[in-house]
C-alpha cells in the first residue's frame, strides 16, 4: 500500500500500531498531500481498491438502548457522536488551537481531536473502549501522569503522525475493559481543557 500511495505522489508521513493485544494485528498508516481535494480522493480511491481495501457495513442499526448509552457517553465528553456501524459508539471533540500542516491552516478532527468510542458492549456491561487523544508537545508528560494516577487505562501507543506539522502534535492512544459509562467519566476528568465546543 505504501509504495502504491509514493506511486501518486502522495507522502506516507507515518505507520503505526495503536491497539495493543489486536488480532489480527492490524498497523494505521497516515498519509498527507498538498493538493486538489477532489484529485486527492480519486488517487485515495484507486489505492484502496489496488490493495482491496474495502469498509465493511454489515450488521443491523443498534438498538435503541444502545443508542442512549451511546448518547449518554457522548454527552459526558461534550463531543459529538457518530454511531455510522451497528454497536459502535464514537464521541468527536476537537481541541480549540492553531494548526497548520505544510504551512496550510488546519480545521479538521482528525489532525486536532480527541476520539473516544466504545464497542463489543456484554451483557454485564463493560465494552472495549479505546480514546485517541491529540496533545500538544508540553502536554504530553502530564497527561499521561493523570492517566496512570486516576485511570486503569493502558497507554497503548504515543505516535506523531503529519510532517512539516506546526505545532508539533503527539496522539496518545488509550484502551481498557471497562463500563463506557465510567471511561467515559475517567477520561474526561484526565483530559486537557482546550477543546472546542461541540457543534450545534
Amino acid at each position: 500500500m505504501i509504495r502504491s500511495l509514493n506511486r501518486e505522489g502522495i507522502i506516507v508521513s507515518r505507520t503505526a500500531v495503536r491497539v495493543q493485544f489486536e488480532v489480527p494485528s492490524l498497523t494505521n498508516i497516515y498519509f498527507q498531500a498538498v493538493e486538489n481535494p477532489i484529485l486527492f480522493a480519486i488517487k485515495v480511491a484507486k489505492v484502496l481498491q489496488e490493495n482491496k481495501i474495502t469498509r465493511s457495513l454489515a450488521g443491523t442499526q443498534s438498538s435503541p438502548a444502545f443508542q442512549r448509552l451511546c448518547q449518554r457517553f457522548v454527552s459526558i465528553l461534550d463531543g459529538f457522536a457518530n454511531t455510522t456501524f451497528p454497536g459502535v459508539c464514537i464521541s468527536f471533540q476537537s481541541r480549540d488551537f492553531p494548526v497548520r500542516i505544510s504551512g496550510k491552516p488546519v480545521v479538521d478532527n482528525i489532525v486536532k481531536s480527541v476520539v473516544a468510542g466504545f464497542e463489543s458492549l456484554s451483557s454485564d456491561g463493560k465494552a472495549l473502549c479505546l480514546a485517541d487523544v491529540t496533545l500538544l508537545t508540553d502536554e504530553v508528560q502530564p497527561f499521561i501522569r493523570r492517566v496512570r494516577q486516576q485511570t486503569g487505562f493502558m497507554v497503548a501507543s504515543i505516535t506523531d503522525r503529519f510532517l512539516s506539522i506546526e505545532p508539533t502534535l503527539s496522539y496518545v492512544f488509550l484502551q481498557t475493559i471497562a463500563n463506557p459509562i465510567l471511561f467515559a467519566n475517567q477520561l474526561a476528568a484526565v483530559l486537557p481543557l482546550q477543546r472546542a465546543p461541540a457543534p450545534a
